[in-house]
């Protein structure tokens, strides 16, 4: 596994478009790299946009099974079937474990935060 990232939940706001973004920073190797992820709590999974997999030269492993990328809608996602998944490390307030994220265009957002993930670090909300 290539990656180890820390989670920045002081840093939580709404956009304009009433989605919740967290800023994230994203650690390999030397480089560090801060982005902007998309907070769900519907999505079922977490996604990281192949971009950033490519800036940041990700590891991924293949799926020995596609998986369908739908929208909330139904309709299926212009991403089509997951190929590949990178796991990547989390760090989060005390709290460290492994997470797997399938690799998708995901709009315009480089990485999409689901329920297993607000499950794993069970946020405190309005404290």
């Amino acid at each position: 596994m290539a990656l180890a990232w820390a989670l920045d939940m002081e840093s939580v706001y709404v956009t304009k478009q009433r989605s919740i973004q967290v800023a994230v920073q994203l650690y390999i190797r030397f480089q560090r790299v801060k982005v902007d992820a998309l907070l769900n709590c519907g999505t079922t999974e977490n996604f990281i946009h192949p971009r950033l997999v490519k800036k940041m030269k990700l590891q991924t492993q293949q799926l020995k099974k596609l998986h369908k990328v739908k929208n909330v809608d139904g309709t299926t996602n212009k991403a089509g079937e997951v190929t590949k998944v990178a796991i990547l490390e989390i760090h989060c307030k005390g709290y460290q474990g492994k997470h797997a994220f399938f690799v998708a265009e995901v709009d315009q957002d480089e990485i999409l935060l689901s329920y297993p993930f607000l499950e794993a670090i069970n946020p405190e909300i309005n404290g």
